[in-house]
């Protein structure tokens, strides 16, 4: 009987799929802490929780690994501090009083139902889970963009790209490159040199319409990108187009939703 070879868990094929698999999952957490509120005893609840976080951590390392070949040292810190802090406020949240989890399906509450320290800290879980999965989710957009970078660099070292390219691709390769080509990494360029677009778009594979094309669509035009990158803005510019959050932006949009938590 042949059994076939299990692929690497690091497997860059397999990566950007599981990181969105990871970003649901701590998008559901909230679900699964009023899911728990069916045992009656805290201490159940609270194991419940438990055995959620320990699969939540497991589930992320191959995206750590990632984060500790590709980038600084810091993010991956970053990313573990968050999916941690996430573990520890869904096992607080399962152990205490939640009215509003009940029978372990989540309900309205009458509007003149007062509003707890727990169920405030159940909000702001929420909350904070819901932008740390649009966070994951970036991340998994920018493993498949640099993952088809790469490929496709590969194979123009060895003579076999085409020109062209598939349609679909062309946006999140070129971004990719430019985040490769200026240095990107955690909010700021390292390279602020801009692209020469013929060249560029040679080693990507693609024509140099297709890059003046995402040119003019996401910076304003080829000029307009240079000033961009001689003034430092391309750095900003990037941020937005790859979808980073960093702890920074969390704290503002938490801030920013604090008027909502109690009707959560």
């Amino acid at each position: 009987m042949s059994v076939k070879p299990k692929k690497a868990q690091g497997d860059s094929s397999n990566l950007s799929d599981a990181c969105l698999r990871l970003a649901t999952r701590v998008e559901d957490t909230c679900e699964i802490v009023c899911a728990s509120f069916v045992y009656p005893d805290p201490q159940e609840r609270r194991n419940h929780l438990i055995e959620f976080g320990n699969k939540l951590l497991f589930e992320a390392f191959p995206f750590f690994t990632w984060l500790e070949r590709t980038r600084h040292p810091g993010t991956v810190d970053l990313e573990k501090r968050r999916l941690k802090l996430i573990e520890q406020e869904a096992i607080a949240c399962a152990a205490s009083e939640l009215p509003q989890c009940d029978g372990g399906q989540l309900r309205m509450l009458p509007p003149d139902h007062p509003t707890t320290p727990a169920m405030m800290r159940f909000g702001v879980l929420r909350a904070t889970t819901m932008l740390v999965g649009q966070s994951l989710r970036a991340w998994a957009g920018q493993i498949e963009s640099e993952t088809a970078f790469n490929g496709r660099k590969s194979k123009n070292s060895t003579g076999k790209g085409t020109p062209g390219g598939d349609n679909r691709s062309k946006a999140p390769l070129i971004l990719a490159g430019l985040i490769e080509h200026h240095k990107y990494r955690d909010g700021g360029c390292l390279n602020r040199e801009p692209v020469a677009v013929n060249k560029f778009a040679k080693e990507l594979g693609v024509g140099s319409g297709s890059v003046s094309r995402y040119l003019d669509k996401k910076f304003g035009g080829y000029k307009k990108y240079c000033h961009m990158c001689r003034s430092g803005e391309i750095s900003t510019w990037l941020k937005g187009l790859s979808g980073d959050i960093t702890p920074k932006d969390l704290r503002n949009n938490l801030g920013d939703r604090s008027n909502e938590l109690s009707s959560d």
